[in-house]
């Protein structure tokens, strides 16, 4: 997958670093010359230096080559225009954005940016961000293992659907963050609280187990 970051310093290094790691070729738009310079080095990319509002310099960096773009600016509004731009003119295929003030998340939704993520108020007291890309797992190192976040959508074929909490069979250290229902953070996780068709349910647990919650979670397509 070709995948662009436009803007950020130390949340697009470290997601930088994943998906590389995962495999994907990943180009950086900066308004910091020598930062890109010194991304482009570390990591063999591209590092395209602008403002990654402007259409010319997104076309220089081959935005419409690009599976998806996310941009990490620190104005909500740059990232709106980023994405914008993305989809409009060069018909990217998934934009995702980081939005500063939770207030602008109905906004950027309602203008067709395909993802949505709010540091600040989706698991803000564990993490500093969180990123999923289709079914690409975000990971977090912790001491000698990794610890995986990721995105579930509920389905009536998923294992889950209609259980507390209490009832499932988790493994060990494996944490059930959030619960997104129709918009609105489920600030989670009782263990009487009970999963329903169309949750969005966020999930912290090591990597050895993801292959049980993806059985628990995830039908397939």
């Amino acid at each position: 997958m070709n995948i662009l970051i436009v803007g950020g310093h130390a949340k697009a290094n470290y997601l930088t670093k994943s998906l590389k790691d995962s495999g994907h070729n990943v180009t950086i738009v900066n308004k910091d010359k020598e930062w890109c310079k010194i991304m482009a080095h570390g990591y063999g990319i591209v590092g395209v230096y602008g403002d990654g509002t402007k259409p010319f310099v997104l076309r220089d960096a081959g935005a419409i080559e690009m599976d998806t773009v996310i941009a990490l600016c620190n104005k909500d509004s740059a990232n709106l225009v980023i994405c914008e731009v993305a989809k409009k003119l060069f018909k990217v295929k998934n934009t995702f954005a980081v939005v500063n003030d939770p207030e602008n998340i109905k906004i950027f939704r309602k203008l067709n940016v395909d993802k949505v993520i709010s540091s600040t108020e989706i698991l803000s007291n564990m993490i500093e961000f969180e990123a999923v890309i289709d079914n690409l797992i975000n990971y977090l190192p912790m001491e000698d293992e990794k610890i995986i976040l990721s995105e579930f959508y509920i389905d009536a074929r998923s294992q889950v659907a209609d259980m507390k909490i209490k009832d499932i069979d988790l493994p060990d250290e494996t944490i059930i963050a959030y619960i997104i229902r129709d918009d609105n953070f489920v600030i989670c996780a009782e263990k009487d609280c009970e999963l329903k068709i169309s949750d969005k349910v966020i999930i912290l647990c090591r990597s050895k187990d993801f292959g049980k919650i993806k059985s628990l979670f995830y039908w397939g397509k």
